[in-house]
C-alpha cells in the first residue's frame, strides 16, 4: 500500500510539474508565432522536450543539437537512446554523415537532419583562431559519454593506445559534464 501511494505521488508531481511548465510557457510566450525559431540543446528530454513541443504547436521552426556521439546501440539498449528516439524538434542539427547513417532510421518522419558539422572542428572556430585543428587521422576528437560508461571508456582508450595506425595521432578528448577531471587523469 505504501509503495502505491509513493508511486501516485511521483506521478502526480510529474504531471503537475509538466502542466505548470506549459501554463508558464503560455503566459510568457503567447505572442510567439511562426516567425520565430527555437533551438533546444536536447529536445528529447526534460523541460526542453516540453518547450520544443510548445513551440512546434506555435508553428515555430524548432531545432535540436547533437550534443554527443550518437550511434545505434548493439546489445543492451541504454537510456541514452532517448536522445535520438524521442527528438521532438523539426530539425536535428547533426555533426555529419555518420550520425545520419547511424540514427536516421530512428527519427520521426517529421524530423529532418541538417548536417552542420561538429562545433569543435568547424571552419568558423578555425577562422577565429579559437582552435587550429582539422579532424582526420592526425587529429581525432573523442567526446566521452557519461562516467557511467567508465569501463567502456577504459577499453576504448586502451584499444586506441595500442593501434599502430593511430600512433602519430593527437586525441582531443571532451569529458562529459558527469566526469571529474581528476578522476579521468
Amino acid at each position: 500500500f505504501q509503495q502505491t501511494i509513493s508511486n501516485r505521488l511521483i506521478i502526480f508531481s510529474s504531471i503537475f510539474h509538466t502542466v505548470s511548465e506549459i501554463e508558464s510557457l503560455k503566459r510568457e510566450f503567447n505572442w510567439i508565432d511562426s516567425d520565430y525559431n527555437y533551438i533546444a540543446f536536447n529536445s528529447a528530454w526534460g523541460s526542453e522536450n516540453i518547450y520544443t513541443q510548445f513551440f512546434n504547436n506555435r508553428k515555430c521552426k524548432t531545432f535540436s543539437l547533437q550534443h554527443a556521439m550518437y550511434y545505434e546501440f548493439i546489445g543492451p539498449i541504454p537510456l541514452d537512446t532517448i536522445n535520438y528516439l524521442n527528438i521532438q524538434a523539426k530539425y536535428f542539427l547533426a555533426w555529419g554523415q555518420y550520425t545520419q547513417d547511424q540514427i536516421g532510421k530512428f527519427l520521426s518522419n517529421d524530423t529532418k537532419i541538417l548536417k552542420v558539422g561538429n562545433p569543435l572542428f568547424t571552419d568558423n572556430l578555425t577562422h577565429n583562431k579559437k582552435i587550429n585543428v582539422k579532424p582526420g587521422v592526425e587529429s581525432i576528437f573523442i567526446p566521452l559519454p557519461r562516467v557511467l560508461y567508465l569501463n567502456e571508456v577504459k577499453a576504448l582508450l586502451i584499444l586506441l593506445s595500442h593501434s599502430k595506425y593511430l600512433s602519430n595521432s593527437i586525441f582531443y578528448i571532451r569529458l562529459h559534464p558527469s566526469w571529474n577531471k581528476e578522476l579521468f587523469l
